[in-house]
């Protein structure tokens, strides 16, 4: 698997870059397929800490893997094990797309308006980071496979049903959520 390599903090040696290409190759034969657009692998060292991670283009998903630790061997084993995982996942998933002929949307049980109170903000916090993504139509059941393989907490899409934008969270209580502009 061809990646793309950015560290920060941390000299890559020899060592380290035969040692994750194993890694990837392993993955790459489980895969099989010649679905990886691009990868790219991050690593960086604040404080003593290394933090990993991996993030992989596949069609129409972005899969990435983060992992926190001071032994970057023992990282990159782990996230190349959950990146594995999440591969296959994904490969099983679109094989069970493409055998369905019709797909069902995933049923939300409607819940009743939260009344949150929003605090006003106060001036001085800054926006430190921004993003720019295209946003494609896409399935319920497509949008919750994108945000378990992200790992995030929200997922944020255009929806193939209504050609609305939603926003889908995860609960504390471990179910999920979908918020449904209106205009």
């Amino acid at each position: 698997m061809k990646y793309n390599l950015q560290a920060r903090g941390v000299e890559v040696t020899d060592a380290i870059r035969n040692y994750l290409d194993r890694r990837l190759e392993k993955i790459d034969r489980a895969f099989q397929e010649d679905r990886i657009i691009s990868a790219d692998v991050r690593i960086d060292k604040e404080k003593g800490t290394y933090r990993f991670e991996f993030t992989v283009h596949v069609p129409e998903m972005v899969i990435r893997v983060e992992e926190r630790g001071n032994d970057l061997y023992n990282l990159i084993d782990t996230a190349s094990d959950v990146l594995e995982r999440k591969l296959k996942s994904y490969k099983e998933t679109r094989m069970r797309h493409n055998r369905r002929a019709n797909r069902r949307e995933i049923p939300i049980k409607p819940e009743l308006e939260e009344e949150d109170e929003f605090e006003e903000e106060s001036p001085e916090i800054l926006i430190v980071k921004r993003k720019r993504f295209a946003m494609k139509p896409m399935l319920l059941e497509e949008a919750i496979e994108q945000m378990n393989l992200l790992g995030h907490n929200f997922f944020v899409f255009r929806n193939a049903d209504t050609n609305e934008v939603n926003v889908l969270y995860k609960r504390n209580d471990g179910g999920l959520g979908l918020i449904e502009l209106m205009e």
